[in-house]
């Protein structure tokens, strides 16, 4: 005899010749599926080098549109300079913050995303060499793509499912876009669309 499925009856005899039921339970995976979720992501964690989040576990709720690589320009390494280094840049100067910034910028993508719940605050992108990096510089778009509602910064949107843009640095092949209930694919890396060109200008990080 079962209750809603989750009790069943063991018929044992006792003294007299009187069977009764001793419930117990009849789905004991329920009590050990934390223990048998925490083996499986550690598993999984030994498999992946950079310890990426279970594949058992739910997709966060967020889908990924497009991922572009920001193009290189002088105007763009000229910020980058005057960020790191302020005021004018010598050659000296240049000379010896451009490998720090061709690898900001040879690492650089924008994401185009639809957002169906607040996740922004638990996403990053775990990197083999340079650890984990959040979303930077946050924009909401209208629903169509084509115009800046505002910056978000790390803020969630108000309402959704919400378009948004941000970038992310030191991207590579082998990098996982991360949040708290699993891991996001991303799609393979395309050239800027002019929409997003004319849209979102990167604010190099100081």
């Amino acid at each position: 005899m079962a209750s809603d499925g989750c009790m069943a009856g063991a018929l044992r005899p006792k003294q007299g010749g009187v069977m009764v039921a001793k419930l117990r339970p009849t789905r004991p995976w329920i009590r050990r599926a934390p223990q048998r979720r925490s083996r499986l992501m550690a598993k999984d964690v030994e498999r992946n080098p950079l310890g990426a989040v279970s594949r058992h576990l739910r997709k966060p709720p967020i889908d990924i549109l497009g991922a572009h690589r920001v193009p290189v320009t002088e105007e763009l390494v000229l910020r980058m300079l005057k960020a790191h280094w302020g005021g004018r840049v010598t050659p000296r100067r240049r000379e010896q913050a451009m490998p720090r910034v061709t690898a900001e910028l040879g690492g650089l993508v924008l994401v185009e995303a639809l957002l169906s719940a607040a996740c922004i605050r638990e996403l990053a992108l775990e990197t083999r060499d340079a650890g984990s990096q959040v979303p930077w510089q946050v924009t909401l778009l209208t629903a169509d793509g084509e115009q800046v509602v505002r910056p978000l910064f790390l803020d969630e949107p108000d309402a959704f499912p919400a378009r948004v843009t941000f970038f992310l640095h030191y991207f590579d092949r082998e990098s996982l876009l991360v949040g708290r209930t699993g891991s996001v694919p991303l799609p393979r890396l395309r050239r800027m669309p002019r929409r997003l060109a004319s849209l979102i200008n990167y604010r190099p990080v100081d």
